[in-house]
């Protein structure tokens, strides 16, 4: 391998499909308010220290954001948009996500989730979602998840060369499983207190979250993961919530699940060892003698 290069390999395929999803997905997004009877917005500003696969022999790194959302919901059809903006271990995230479905009850909800993201690292890390959705609610307790496939783009980056071998890292699982699921309780519309299980780039994670409310529109923030290797991370922040009835009970905004790309490509690292050639036999030195020939004095 070059030691200087960078070799890419970008999940084509797959990604049309899950791009193709999003697009039809958005095209039946601005139909939406002609039959919205609610609209709700919200907000997460999150700032904390995260463990990434980055450098194994660096410590904690400071990941921080904004996690807005906006949800449509009228005549049984519910549509919500999630965007992304993160600065994660010196690293820019970007993304976007759709939730296209069918209301159940008051604030529950059954469809489709789409998603498409990229961390600046190694030239631009994608990763692509598409999965089914649910999310059940009974009083002040609620359970929610989403499922399927997963593409996170492939890279290969020379970081050094050692004594014996080019170090290269590895990014990308491509094709693979994720899930994400959370159940809760919500005394209110901004206190909830949540325990969950993540997994996103072949590894896996639990999750917590605790929101305290402040107003009817606001609330301090926590939020944790704690997994495989280096999938951890703590988080505080505000959460904002406005828009649509207020009511005791959860709020019928699904969750914006964009934070997890951030830890997807460190998840999938690994390194690989491409040992150098051997050094050149030494050269034999003229012999001289009886053997080797006549001798200078």
């Amino acid at each position: 391998m070059d030691p200087r290069g960078e070799i890419r390999a970008m999940p084509v395929t797959k990604l049309k499909l899950g791009c193709s999803a999003l697009a039809l997905a958005g095209a039946a997004l601005p139909c939406m308010p002609v039959l919205a009877q609610d609209t709700e917005f919200g907000a997460d500003g999150l700032g904390g220290f995260v463990r990434d696969d980055l450098d194994p022999n660096e410590g904690d790194a400071f990941s921080g954001g904004v996690l807005p959302s906006v949800q449509l919901r009228g005549s049984g059809i519910v549509g919500q948009a999630d965007g992304m903006l993160f600065e994660h271990n010196s690293d820019t995230g970007l993304g976007g996500a759709l939730h296209i479905g069918a209301a159940l009850g008051e604030a529950g909800f059954v469809g489709i989730y789409g998603s498409i993201s990229e961390l600046d690292r190694a030239g631009g890390l994608t990763t692509s979602r598409i999965g089914g959705e649910v999310k059940l609610t009974s009083g002040e307790v609620w359970f929610s998840g989403v499922a399927g496939h997963e593409d996170a783009e492939e890279a290969i980056v020379y970081v050094r060369t050692t004594a014996t071998d080019d170090v290269y890292d590895v990014y990308g699982e491509g094709s693979s499983f994720f899930a994400f699921a959370d159940a809760g309780w919500s005394p209110s519309a901004t206190t909830a207190v949540s325990v969950g299980y993540r997994r996103t780039g072949g590894r896996d994670a639990a999750a917590a979250t605790a929101a305290i409310g402040v107003t009817p529109a606001l609330s301090v923030l926590f939020q944790g993961r704690a997994g495989a290797n280096s999938y951890k991370g703590v988080f505080a922040g505000l959460r904002l919530r406005f828009g649509g009835p207020v009511y005791p009970g959860p709020r019928k905004l699904l969750e914006n699940r964009l934070i997890e790309d951030l830890f997807t490509a460190g998840n999938g690292r690994r390194q690989l060892l491409d040992p150098l050639p051997p050094p050149p036999p030494p050269e034999e030195e003229e012999q001289c003698g009886s053997c080797g020939g006549y001798c200078d004095d």
